[in-house]
């Protein structure tokens, strides 16, 4: 083995040095063994040289000197250790034994039936990838590597076992070895060179067909998992096994009828064919439900960075986006114990391109929003901008997103109503309007609302009501009230913690809910029954379009700000319908965009010009008042 020599030649040619491995028996001091859990006792089977639970073949068994002639072909010494022959060829096939001439009497043919396949990159893709280029799997600073040898690994594709020939990597610098298969070496090689081998390799066993691999996570869906795929393929092994078994039998008894006649055919039926696991003969081996785990996490960890990659190159102009429950007991991180993940977070583009997938361990927001903001920077770096949001609960993980992106959602939407310019717009001072967005505030504001309305005694008293909301959402973040005679009230519900019936402090719907209460604004009957889910339930209201209409059935719109247009001479400013409400506490302007829709419901001058004197329009169906202004 001329290996000094190859050494400086092979770092200049990139070819190999592929001489006869010098330690080929001691492969288990590199590499465990996976193979196949242990079968019956093989000291009393007189064919066996190795436990079952070992893949690979004695020397002297058909299957290993099978696998010796072909490594002597490819490995094809000639003066130097220079290879001969073809250098690209990949795949090797033997002959099939149905092929041969003559009495079969002996079942080798179908032992050695078996695919090649040959890994030697720096031969195969010489132009592509040299020695002298590579670094070492082991990390060491000032790598020299080479190759020492030739070695076998069986891999398991779906009803045949292939035997893969690679080299075994030595790094002259720190001493150290593995195979050229080894996941850790792999991953040093170009991608486009690492697709050419269709294999799932582990550090050390059999490794599966890439086929296999993409073939379960199809399953998956269809809820096959580890153990019912690793069953069918060892099913497939099995039939492979009794097909070949039954057919070498019929070729021999076909073969020879001349001998069977005469009865000098020797070949015990029963005897003839080796056991499925005999090592060196048929060979046969278990996939284990560890192996597919195993070898499936490898490609996931290996495909990971290829396709966040991938992700980032397919962002567009809309998203939607989902977070959650999924097999709250079963999902856990590679399969080790602790944590469980008991949701999961996906968000795909508006061509269907997943963006962000991801399993975490509740439906928190806190877990998913440094992944949304990652994702944000990434879409900013590729000035990608998002212009439409879709989501089945704009609660949750939607004012996330929301929040991340307003500017992006917000940039160049036009309000669907339009200002005319030529009206003043109508506001309110902010140093007019009680803000509140705590529980205690608010319980203190309606409790002095109520006080007032004693004292005053009017039989029915009319307030300006309106709620601010994102479309779509179920989450009412602004309620806005106005009496005449007192301050506007705006009641800050989302940054208070109003979010449910729960929540929802006594003073506030015992003020909603009395008898002399008539609320009024436009689309009115929308926001109680928004308020209606918090568990306020007002019992009268009058809806200003009904009103308006019948004042003017020729209005092409009855929005609240054309109908400021028409009976005040006033417009009004909808910057705020695609604000952020989520903001605490809400910037003044807010506050100011929030009173202005109630303080206009409630105007005195809206419900005069109207001439109100017409009730069923919207009127609450507990009640035939007229509106009193």
């Amino acid at each position: 083995d001329d290996d000094d020599d190859d050494d400086d030649d092979d770092s200049n040619s990139g070819d190999d040095d592929l001489g006869e491995d010098e330690d080929d028996d001691d492969e288990s001091d590199e590499e465990e063994d996976y193979a196949t859990e242990e079968g019956g006792d093989d000291v009393a089977k007189e064919r066996r040289t190795r436990r079952s639970n070992k893949y690979m073949p004695p020397p002297v068994s058909p299957l290993g000197v099978h696998l010796e002639k072909i490594q002597r072909v490819i490995a094809g010494m000639s003066k130097g250790g220079k290879i001969s022959g073809n250098k690209k060829q990949m795949w090797y096939n033997s002959e099939d034994p149905m092929a041969a001439s003559g009495s079969i009497r002996t079942p080798d043919g179908w032992y050695t039936d078996r695919r090649v396949f040959v890994w030697m990159p720096m031969m195969q893709f010489s132009q592509l990838v040299r020695w002298a280029d590579m670094e070492c799997p082991f990390g060491c600073s000032n790598p020299s590597m080479e190759s020492k040898g030739l070695i076998w690994r069986p891999m398991f594709n779906f009803g045949d076992i292939d035997w893969v020939l690679h080299q075994r990597v030595h790094c002259k610098n720190c001493g150290r070895k593995c195979s050229s298969i080894h996941p850790d070496f792999l991953a040093l090689l170009p991608t486009r060179i690492v697709e050419r081998l269709p294999y799932i390799t582990l550090p050390s066993g059999p490794g599966l067909h890439r086929d296999m691999i993409f073939q379960l996570n199809s399953l998956m869906g269809k809820q096959i998992l580890w153990g019912s795929f690793a069953n069918s393929i060892n099913e497939m092994q099995k039939i492979k096994y009794d097909e070949a078994r039954i057919n070498f039998l019929d070729t021999a008894a076909e073969t020879a009828p001349s001998e069977i006649a005469s009865q000098s055919f020797q070949i015990d039926p029963l005897a003839a064919f080796s056991d499925f696991d005999e090592a060196g003969h048929w060979n046969g081996m278990k996939l284990t439900v560890a192996m597919v785990k195993f070898a499936h996490h490898q490609y996931t960890k290996a495909k990971e960075p290829y396709m966040q990659k991938r992700f980032q190159l397919a962002y567009d102009e809309g998203i939607t986006s989902d977070h959650s429950h999924k097999l709250a007991k079963v999902t856990r991180a590679s399969g080790r114990p602790g944590g469980l993940f008991s949701a999961s977070y996906t968000v795909a583009s508006h061509q269907g391109h997943v963006n962000i997938n991801l399993f975490t361990m509740t439906k928190s927001n806190a877990e998913i929003k440094p992944a949304i903001v990652q994702y944000k920077e990434e879409r900013d770096r590729q000035e990608i901008v998002l212009k439409r949001h879709e989501t089945d609960f704009m609660g949750g993980d939607g004012i996330l997103m929301k929040s991340v992106f307003k500017r992006d959602l917000a940039a160049g939407v036009t309000p669907p109503i339009v200002a005319n310019p030529s009206y003043p717009v109508a506001t309110v001072a902010r140093d007019s309007i009680s803000y509140a967005n705590t529980k205690a505030s608010i319980e203190n504001i309606c409790l002095a609302l109520m006080s007032k309305l004693r004292e005053e005694g009017h039989p029915t008293v009319v307030i300006g009501l309106d709620c601010e909301w994102a479309k779509g959402e179920e989450t009412t973040y602004v309620l806005s009230l106005y009496l005449r005679g007192s301050r506007p009230v705006v009641f800050d519900l989302y940054n208070a913690g109003i979010l449910n019936e729960r929540d929802v402090p006594s003073a506030m719907k015992q003020l909603l809910e009395r008898k002399n209460i008539i609320s009024t604004g436009r689309n009115v009957h929308v926001d109680t029954a928004r308020l209606a889910k918090l568990g306020v339930n007002i019992k009268e209201w009058q809806e200003l379009r009904g009103l308006a209409l019948a004042c003017d059935p020729s209005l092409e719109s009855t929005a609240l700000v054309k109908l400021a247009e028409r009976f005040l001479g006033v417009t009004l400013d909808k910057a705020g319908q695609l604000a952020d409400y989520s903001q605490n506490p809400l910037p003044d302007w807010l506050v100011q965009y929030s009173a202005i829709d109630a303080v206009v419901s409630r105007c005195e001058n809206i419900h005069q010009k109207m001439k109100v004197a017409i009730g069923p329009w919207g009127v609450g169906a507990r009640t035939a008042h007229f509106l009193l202004v």
